[in-house]
C-alpha cells in the first residue's frame, strides 16, 4: 500500500503535538493531563491508495448449456504449475475460493508477462453437480483479463456432451463385488456413448495407493465429442499441452491437440477420491465416423490407431499413455478402447509438436476488422482450425472490436489452418480467414461483422471502502462485476467485469439495462442494483452497507458511478 497521506497527516499532527507540548509549560497541569487523554486521530479520515496487481485476471465458471438456468456457485480450488506462487485472491490471501461464479485473482509479484516469457499457473476444483475443473492459464501481458471456464452440469450435460452418475458399493477392503458398468449416453447431439467397465475384485484406491474406506462410492463420468461447440469450449485441461511427458514419464515438445473424444472420470467414497486401481479397467469410447484423421487426411477407418493421452487435472500435466485401436461393431459403429490403470481425465488424440525444426514460429498475431463492432464489451469465440474444421486452440469469450489485435502465444506445425469466428457459443459463424500456413505467417486479418451489438454509454466507476472503525477511506484495486438481470449471460454486454485500479476504472456498458453490481473487498462481494437509464438518473445509492451515487453526463455520453462500501 501506499501510506504517502498517512506520513504525512502523522507529521502534521506530531507538529500539533509538539506546539501543544511547548505551550502546555504555562497551563495548569490537570489541563496538560486532560489535554493528553484526548484522542489526536479523532473524527480525522485518512484516504489510502492501495497499489494495484500486475496482471489481474477474472475468473468466471459458467454452465455448458447455454439454455442452463443453475449456475457453478461457490466452492474452493487450487491452483498449481509453475508461476502459482504469485497467484493471489484480490484480498490479498492465497485462500483460493469461488464466490457467484466468480475467482478475483492478481500477481502480487514483480513479474511482467510476455509473449516470450508467459505466466503459467493451472487451475483445477471438484464442483458439486458439475464435471471437475482442470484449465490451464496462460497470461501474456499485464493488462487486466477475463476467462471464462465452461463446465458440464451432470444433471443438464451441454451440446455434444452426456453425463452419467453411478453409485455401488464396495465391500472391506474397497473392492468391487461385482461388475460395474458406467454408460454416459446416447443424446439427440451425442449419437455415440462412452462406457467404463470394472471388474469383479477391483480395488479402489486413494493417491497413496491405499484402498479407500468400504460403503458407497460415487462415480461420475462426462465424454465430450469434437462434434459440437458447447463441447468444445468445455473441454477440460484445453488443446495447447506445454506440460507434456512420454510413456517414461520424460519431459516432451509441447503438443496440440487433434481430439477424437474424451472422457472424465472422478470417483468419490465419502470424502476420500479415488485415484487408482488394483487392476486396469475397460474404457471404450465411441466415435464420429465422420472425423479426419490427420495423419492421412481422410475420414477414420477400423484398424487405425489413436494415441491416448490422460491429464493430471492438478498439476495440467499431460501424459502418453499409450494407444487405442480403432475398431467397428456389427452396427458399423466406430470405437476406441484402452485400459486404465488410475483415474484421470483420457483423451483421444492425434499430438501436434509446435516449434518443430520447419516450424520455429510459436506466436500468431489476429487482428480484427469489423463495420458493426465499434465498442468494448463484445465477447466472442476466436478459434484456430484445421481445413476440415477440427479445432485447434481458441480464444474463448474473447472481446472483439474493429482495430483489435490479440495474440496466440503458440501456434502448431499444421500447415494450413483457418481462424473462425462465432458468437458467443458457436451456433452462429461470423468471420473467417482464408487458409493459411503458421510456419509462414505470424500475422493474419479477419472480418468479423455480426449484427449490431446493443446500444451502449460509457461508464467511469470510482470504488471506496470505507472503515468505520479506524476512519481510513479505501481506494482499493480489485474486480468490479456487472450482470444484467435480464438476458442470457453470454449475451453481447450482459456480463461485464472491470478492473479498478486504485478504486478509478473505465467501460462501457448496456444503455437502460438493469444490472446486480459487485466490487470484491474483505473476502466478499459488496453488491447493489444500479439501472443504467439516463433519464433515470441521478439516482443515490442507499442499501445497508453500500452508499453513493450514480450520475449521467450527455456531452460526454457517461455514466458515472460513485461507490462506498462501509465496513467495520
Amino acid at each position: 500500500m501506499n501510506f504517502k497521506s498517512i506520513f504525512l497527516q502523522n507529521r502534521l499532527l506530531r507538529g500539533s503535538l509538539g506546539m501543544l507540548f511547548i505551550g502546555g509549560i504555562a497551563i495548569a497541569c490537570q489541563d496538560l493531563k486532560d489535554m493528553m487523554s484526548l484522542d489526536p486521530l479523532k473524527d480525522v479520515k485518512f484516504t489510502i491508495n492501495a497499489d494495484p496487481f500486475v496482471a489481474p485476471v477474472m475468473i468466471k465458471f459458467v454452465n455448458a448449456n447455454v439454455d442452463a438456468v443453475n449456475q457453478p456457485t461457490s466452492f474452493n480450488v487450487t491452483i498449481e504449475g509453475p508461476n502459482s506462487s504469485v497467484v493471489f485472491m484480490s484480498d490479498g490471501s492465497q485462500n483460493y475460493k469461488v464466490t457467484d461464479g466468480l475467482l478475483p485473482l492478481g500477481m502480487r509479484s514483480k513479474v511482467k508477462p510476455t509473449a516470450d516469457a508467459p505466466l503459467k499457473f493451472t487451475i483445477s476444483a471438484t464442483v458439486p453437480g458439475f464435471s471437475p475443473v482442470s484449465y490451464n492459464v496462460t497470461l501474456t501481458d499485464d493488462n487486466a483479463s477475463t476467462i471464462q471456464i465452461p463446465l458440464v452440469e451432470f444433471a443438464n450435460p451441454a451440446e455434444g456432451t452426456s453425463a452419467a452418475v453411478v453409485k455401488t458399493n464396495l465391500d472391506a477392503n474397497g473392492s468391487t463385488s461385482s461388475t460395474v458398468t458406467i454408460t454416459a449416453p446416447q443424446t439427440a447431439t451425442k449419437p455415440d456413448v462412452a462406457t467404463i467397465s470394472i471388474a469383479p475384485g477391483t480395488q479402489m484406491q486413494d493417491a497413496t495407493g491405499k484402498a479407500v474406506p468400504s460403503g458407497q462410492v460415487q462415480m461420475n463420468v462426462v465424454h465430450y465429442t469434437p462434434s459440437s461447440q458447447e463441447s468444445v469450449v468445455a473441454f477440460p485441461g484445453g488443446f495447447i499441452a506445454e506440460n507434456v511427458v512420454d510413456a517414461n514419464g520424460q519431459a516432451t515438445d509441447p503438443v496440440t491437440f487433434i481430439t477424437a473424444g474424451f472422457v472424465a472420470v472422478d470417483m468419490f467414497a465419502g470424502s476420500t477420491e479415488v485415484k487408482k486401481f488394483s487392476k486396469p479397467v475397460d474404457v471404450k469410447i465411441g466415435l464420429d465416423e465422420s472425423l479426419i484423421n490427420p495423419t492421412t487426411g481422410e475420414s477414420i477407418k477400423a484398424g487405425e490407431i489413436v494415441p491416448v493421452w490422460s491429464l493430471n487435472e492438478e498439476t495440467g500435466e499431460w501424459k502418453e499413455e499409450g494407444t487405442a485401436t480403432i475398431s467397428a461393431g456389427s452396427d458399423g459403429k466406430l470405437t476406441a478402447q484402452f485400459k486404465a490403470a488410475h483415474l484421470s481425465f483420457w483423451n483421444l488424440d492425434w499430438g501436434l509438436f509446435y516449434g518443430m525444426k520447419d516450424c520455429k514460429r510459436k506466436k500468431l498475431t489476429i487482428n480484427f476488422k469489423s463495420n458493426t463492432i465499434k465498442t468494448r464489451g463484445n465477447t466472442y469465440e476466436v478459434q484456430l482450425q484445421t481445413e476440415y474444421g477440427a479445432y485447434l486452440a481458441g480464444l474463448h469469450s474473447q472481446e472483439v472490436y474493429d482495430g483489435l489485435s490479440v495474440t496466440l502465444p503458440q501456434s502448431p506445425a499444421y500447415s494450413k489452418v483457418k481462424i473462425v469466428v462465432y458468437d458467443m457459443w458457436g451456433s452462429k459463424q461470423l468471420g473467417q480467414t482464408n487458409l493459411f500456413n503458421p510456419c509462414s505467417i505470424d500475422n493474419v486479418t479477419v472480418n468479423v461483422n455480426p449484427p449490431a451489438p446493443p446500444t451502449f454509454v460509457n461508464l467511469t466507476f470510482n470504488f471506496s471502502v470505507y472503515s468505520s472503525s479506524s476512519k481510513i477511506l479505501t481506494k482499493p484495486s480489485g474486480w468490479v462485476y456487472m450482470n444484467k438481470t435480464t438476458g442470457n449471460w453470454w449475451e453481447p454486454g450482459t456480463n461485464v467485469n472491470m478492473y479498478v485500479n486504485t478504486g478509478n476504472g473505465v467501460s462501457q456498458i448496456i444503455k437502460n439495462g438493469t444490472y446486480s453490481v459487485g466490487a470484491y473487498y474483505d473476502k466478499k462481494w459488496q453488491q447493489t442494483l444500479i439501472t443504467f437509464d439516463p433519464s433515470k438518473l441521478p439516482m443515490t445509492i442507499n442499501d445497508k452497507d453500500v452508499k453513493g451515487n450514480v450520475t449521467y453526463d450527455a456531452g460526454s455520453n457517461t455514466i458515472t458511478v460513485n461507490m462506498t462500501s462501509y465496513v467495520k
